[in-house]
């Protein structure tokens, strides 16, 4: 853990940080500028309240009993909310997330670049690479900001990769899941190509294991209010990634991912806790990559294999 002078230490640079974005936001008037001091402000605030939280731990943790206590381990699902339980066990999970997804995209950039292919799929491929390398740019930024951030000692160390062991999972869902997006905001978005435009369009695009399902509509506000509906069959995890549209070019600036077997869970535990003759329903808020949020109501219709739902 974090000494308790070195957490006193953050939590003023972060104050200093915070006054610097307000000296800058309150000295221009371009809106695009004024909107990303907004949101590092907002990340700043948050930082300064999980160090509280680890400053307030420390003194509980050298003054009880939590020496003996058994360690308590947060899903995923649970360590991406925007009220993270547990920072430390989150930028254990988003490192090793992180290094995952790099590594995957870094090969499957490779193995498209050496593939043989005709004039008009190489050139499908090449816009599509485009928008991989500026993917690969916004998963490093994450992982950056995680290394940034120390991890306490207190921290129980699993025994074997989180990622790993949950990607090997598949579930055989029979869904038909409806995802209504509320909104997403504190995102830094593109730069507009005209200064003063207000903001770039956004879409949101949701995928299951790298296959692309669904495009929500562009918007050029945080509110979207629109729901799409996805056929699962199975699969391992679900992929929401924003997408800025400057101009021809799309360019990803937020993403997260949720494994399906710990949505299904959730889906689980809605029912047992609410006696209903409707479709089982969960609404959350998804912390994004690297930084921003994304309030979503996911509603279920489990179906048979015959195609009649449950």
């Amino acid at each position: 853990m974090l000494e308790t002078e070195e957490i006193v230490q953050k939590i003023d640079r972060e104050e200093e940080s915070i006054q610097q974005l307000e000296t800058i936001r309150s000295n221009t008037q371009l809106l695009y500028i004024i909107q990303e001091c907004n949101v590092k402000i907002a990340e700043h605030s948050f930082h300064i309240k999980t160090l509280r939280q680890e400053l307030s731990k420390s003194h509980k943790y050298y003054s009880s009993d939590l020496y003996n206590m058994k360690p308590q381990f947060y899903t995923a699902f649970q360590l991406c909310q925007f009220d993270c339980p547990d920072l430390d066990q989150k930028v254990q999970y988003m490192m090793e997330q992180l290094q995952f997804k790099i590594y995957s995209v870094e090969q499957n950039n490779l193995a498209k670049k050496d593939f043989n292919q005709d004039k008009e799929t190489k050139k499908v491929n090449e816009s599509n690479l485009k928008v991989m390398e500026l993917y690969l740019k916004l998963l490093d930024k994450s992982l950056n900001e995680y290394k940034s951030k120390n991890i306490s000692t207190l921290t129980p160390v699993r025994s074997e990769t989180l990622v790993q062991k949950k990607l090997s999972i598949e579930s055989v869902l029979n869904w038909e899941l409806t995802i209504t997006t509320i909104e997403a905001k504190n995102i830094v978005h593109a730069e507009p190509v005209k200064l003063f435009r207000k903001r770039v369009e956004s879409m949101i695009v949701f995928s299951i294991d790298g296959e692309e399902k669904a495009r929500s509509s562009f918007s050029k506000s945080k509110i979207w209010n629109e729901s799409i509906r996805l056929n699962v069959k199975f699969g391992r995890e679900l992929e929401i990634l924003v997408l800025d549209k400057p101009d021809s070019q799309y360019i990803p600036v937020a993403v997260n991912w949720i494994y399906l077997f710990e949505l299904n869970e959730e889906f689980d535990k809605s029912q047992n806790t609410e006696i209903s003759l409707t479709d089982p329903q969960i609404q959350f808020t998804l912390r994004l990559e690297p930084i921003g949020e994304i309030t979503l109501r996911l509603s279920l219709k489990k179906r048979t294999n015959y195609g009649q739902a449950l």
